[in-house]
């Protein structure tokens, strides 16, 4: 007989079953699978094994088209756990992140290759998994993530020759793991200049792959990636390389531009904003400063643009309509 507890909804004898035979009992019954998904379960199971039940709330850091449930959830931990505890990561990580697993783990997650490596990928780049091309695959293996990780914290003056030559990556990767790959480079930054990326891409990914990263190759991923040129005749070396997901407005022509000016000023109406903190809260939402957007200063251009703009006492204002 299973007895169920008063104040939980699954049986009080799963508590005590180890996680293979949960995973078992998961295909007894619809009810059963119910019981054994249940979060107040994991909770218990997480805090035993990973001594933490936040674990479990780290799923909400995933941004992936489906959350996993519970069961699914304690899998990928385990994963991310072997990368943790592997002995290229200890002796790279913190006296904190050694002592806390499950906060080396969820540091672990705001990286897309991380994510992508667990089985849940972006949103963005979801359907680059569901490709039936060659280079539509994701075949990082957990030694490539762990030499990823080591190579992303350090750079290549402040490795040892055990680690270069131990982290050293000489596999052609496919599409994807290209992408995702330049997605995990690119989060967090604002934006970086083509030379630098290529450099930090071979730093990472291995010489071997780093031809691959070319301007064209970025342009035919527009939903990921912006290319910004200032001027059609600059070097492609000092094009500016913007992450897609991370910006509010895409800023690629005098339309744009104003629509994004204006959209900012709009959430300002009333007490309006000063130039300096709008000049800051411009190159959040687009990924690049006023003045790479605009041959004119803000000045002028909000001069140029009095009929929606009024600029008044080194404070700017949406004209209200």
């Amino acid at each position: 007989a299973i007895f169920l507890m008063a104040s939980s909804p699954w049986p009080f004898v799963f508590r005590f079953v180890t996680i293979e035979d949960l995973f078992q009992c998961r295909l007894v019954c619809k009810e059963w699978k119910m019981c054994c998904e249940d979060d107040q379960l994991w909770n218990e199971k997480f805090e035993a094994d990973f001594r933490s039940a936040s674990l479990l709330a780290s799923r909400a850091m995933l941004k992936s088209i489906q959350q996993p449930n519970a069961c699914v959830w304690f899998i990928c931990c385990h994963k991310l756990r072997r990368i943790v505890q592997s002995k290229a990561l200890q002796r790279i990580m913190g006296l904190e992140d050694k002592e806390n697993l499950s906060q080396a783990i969820t540091v672990l997650l705001y990286h897309p290759l991380v994510r992508a490596f667990i089985g849940f990928p972006d949103k963005d780049t979801y359907e680059l998994f569901t490709g039936e091309e060659n280079t539509f695959i994701f075949k990082y293996r957990e030694h490539e993530i762990q030499a990823f990780i080591v190579r992303y914290n350090l750079n290549a003056i402040s490795m040892s020759k055990k680690q270069i030559k131990s982290t050293y990556v000489n596999r052609r990767l496919s599409d994807t793991e290209l992408i995702i790959s330049l997605c995990t480079i690119l989060r967090g930054k604002l934006r970086v200049q083509f030379f630098i990326l290529r450099e930090m891409f071979e730093h990472l990914c291995g010489p071997v792959n780093t031809p691959r990263i070319t301007i064209e190759f970025l342009k035919s991923f527009k939903g990921m990636f912006i290319v910004f040129q200032k001027k059609a005749s600059d070097s492609e070396d000092l094009s500016w390389i913007l992450l897609r997901s991370q910006l509010r407005f895409i800023v690629n022509d005098k339309e744009s531009l104003l629509e994004a000016v204006c959209s900012i000023l709009k959430e300002h109406k009333t007490p309006g904003i000063r130039e300096k903190p709008f000049r800051a809260k411009f190159e959040r939402c687009t990924g690049l400063p006023f003045g790479l957007c605009s041959n004119k200063s803000l000045k002028k251009y909000m001069l140029a643009h009095s009929d929606r703009i009024q600029y008044s006492g080194n404070k700017l204002f949406l004209v209200a309509e």
